[in-house]
């Protein structure tokens, strides 16, 4: 690595560490981290075969994980499903929109998608053709694609979209964010 490589590594590192302190200091973001149930979970997926800025975005992510939906004090906005997604991106210095709709017509589609794209899904009506939720591939293997996404009830989750019913039901497409286009 060179200098420059290194000390940019080095204070990723040390605003990464501040801002974990900063989560754990803010009680009205106590985390929900318990038992996983059927179909997600709170524990990070193993990043491998996964370009730098692509694994550090998960990385962001995984570091949330049980962490509330809405919950207020960690980022500078609340984290909703669009909220969680641009607050780590925003921690690699990508600004996108903020919210899925909008994130949608953002991204350029694809059909298989891979960690680091956006899931899209219909809101809590399924025969509605909006995007109201948004998430992050973190894996895709053999077609079984699994998120990040701050849930409603669960919280910051890592989930399986064909292991649950209600977001394989409101799978609308995935997109490619134009900054992560090269990768």
């Amino acid at each position: 690595k060179t200098k420059a490589n290194t000390k940019s590594t080095q204070a990723k590192s040390k605003a990464l560490a501040k801002n974990s302190k900063k989560h754990k200091k803010d009680k009205r973001s106590r985390s929900r981290r318990r038992g996983s149930g059927l179909g997600y979970s709170y524990e990070p997926v193993a990043i491998s075969h996964t370009p730098e800025l692509i694994r550090s975005v998960m990385e962001h992510g995984h570091e949330l994980l049980g962490h509330r939906y809405r919950s207020s004090g960690i980022a500078p906005w609340p984290l909703d499903c669009s909220g969680f997604v641009k607050y780590i991106f925003s921690l690699e210095g990508i600004k996108i929109p903020h919210s899925s709709a909008a994130l949608s017509v953002y991204t350029s589609k694809l059909s298989d998608p891979k960690p680091g794209d956006l899931v899209f899904f219909r809101g809590s009506n399924r025969g509605s053709s909006r995007i109201g939720h948004v998430g992050m591939v973190v894996s895709n293997e053999a077609g079984d694609i699994k998120m990040i996404h701050s849930s409603s009830s669960k919280g910051i989750v890592i989930e399986s979209i064909t292991g649950s019913a209600y977001y394989s039901s409101r799978y609308m497409g995935a997109g490619r964010l134009p900054q992560l286009a090269s990768h």
